[in-house]
């Protein structure tokens, strides 16, 4: 049994995760912009409210792929990337289509990140653990925080 991702806002290495994390999710736009404009086409609207979870494989939990666990309430999305045992860097934003359009918030800091995740590029797993529910909770604490300072 792998022990649950911790968050650990004060580690250095948290910066270079999470920019190479959001780099491996934003990588080539323009051919992600000619996909996103094909999949419109296919798809149209937003997904229903939800947990969902994608991932660089279509197993969960595997050490060194990276994850994308977030909610949609309402229209809104909150969420984190990580990987498993490791930190992970929560998001807030929107979801259209295929796409989230979402910046990255790091506890403790004031830099915000933004980044567009095409979900299309990765796999959709249909069972999100008590450890990803848990990485949404915290994150949604996070942004309600984030959002009264």
């Amino acid at each position: 049994m792998n022990p649950p991702a911790t968050v650990n806002w004060k580690k250095p290495k948290i910066t270079s995760f999470v920019v190479a994390t959001l780099a491996f999710f934003s990588f080539d736009l323009l051919a992600t912009d000619v996909l996103a404009q094909q999949s419109q086409s296919i798809q149209t609207g937003s997904k229903a409210d939800g947990s969902y979870l994608y991932g660089e494989t279509p197993q969960p939990n595997q050490v060194s792929k990276g994850y994308v666990v977030f909610q949609i309430q309402k229209g809104k999305v909150v969420g984190a990337i990580y990987s498993p045992n490791s930190e992970f860097s929560c998001f807030t934003g929107s979801q259209k289509n295929n796409t989230l359009d979402v910046k990255s918030v790091e506890a403790g800091e004031s830099k915000i990140g933004t980044s567009k995740i095409n979900l299309s590029r990765l796999h959709q797993i249909k069972s999100i653990s008590a450890n990803e529910q848990r990485i949404i909770s915290v994150c949604q604490q996070e942004t309600v925080a984030l959002n009264n300072r």
